[in-house]
Formats: structure tokens, C-alpha cells, sequence
């Protein structure tokens, strides 16, 4: 990191990175708990 570095535009950059892995783990969970409903029906359906 150099030290002539604009520092607003790092903390920007730094908000966007945290904001977009925050979408991806938010699209993960969703995915998971899809996946805990599915798998939920299925033991279910076969008792």
C-alpha cells in the first residue's frame, strides 16, 4: 500500500467489497435453508 493512497476511495472500495461478500453470504443462507426445506420434505414423505 503506498502511502500517497486517496484513503476515501480505499474506504469506499473497502464498503463495496464488505457489502457485496454481505449479498453473497445473504444468497448462500437463502440457498441453504432451501435446501433444509427440500431435504425436510423428503424425510417426511418417506415415514
Amino acid at each position: 500500500m503506498g502511502s500517497g493512497q486517496n484513503h476515501l476511495g480505499s474506504a469506499d472500495e473497502e464498503k463495496r467489497r464488505r457489502d457485496r461478500k454481505k449479498k453473497k453470504e445473504k444468497k448462500r443462507d437463502e440457498e441453504n435453508l432451501y435446501l433444509v426445506i427440500v431435504c425436510d420434505l423428503l424425510i417426511n414423505n418417506r415415514e
